[in-house]
């Protein structure tokens, strides 16, 4: 599924630049300037056509806005629990800031029902939760398996 030129005729050039400012680490080059309404309303489109109990097609590429709108269809997903437990693992090696992280816990329902499903993220180590952050050791990823 490519929904890249749907978000690109959602692009606000001036929210682009608010999130970069809140984003200072981000590759400019992957940010469309989206707001977080728009993409949940994509995301719940997506997830409206496809069957229940089915993981939709998830809009694929690099893009900021892209992984926001995977996030928030998997978090939101009904799906049969292990079925669900392998798409958040495959999903949360894409976390690479703050906002994403945020955006999926957020919407994360699941979690709520199955709290197993929260489990999964004990083994990963995020640069932005570390009490004295340093940026060198996740020049990177900075979502990383911890030791």
């Amino acid at each position: 599924m490519d929904i890249r030129n749907e978000l690109e005729r959602l692009r606000d050039e001036k929210y682009r630049e608010f999130s970069l400012s809140l984003l200072p680490n981000a590759d400019k080059s992957k940010m469309i300037g989206v707001r977080l309404p728009q993409l949940r309303a994509v995301a719940a489109r997506i997830k409206k056509e496809s069957p229940k109990g089915v993981m939709p097609d998830l809009p694929q590429g690099d893009m900021f806005e892209e992984k926001l709108v995977r996030g928030f269809v998997i978090a939101s997903a009904d799906l049969p629990f292990e079925e669900h437990l392998k798409a958040v693992a495959d999903f949360v090696p894409e976390i690479d800031n703050w906002s994403v992280c945020d955006s999926f816990c957020a919407g994360w329902k699941a979690a709520e029902k199955e709290p197993e499903l929260a489990d999964i993220f004990d083994k990963y180590e995020c640069a932005w939760e570390t009490e004295d952050p340093d940026p060198s050791e996740y020049p990177d990823v900075p979502v990383k398996l911890k030791n």
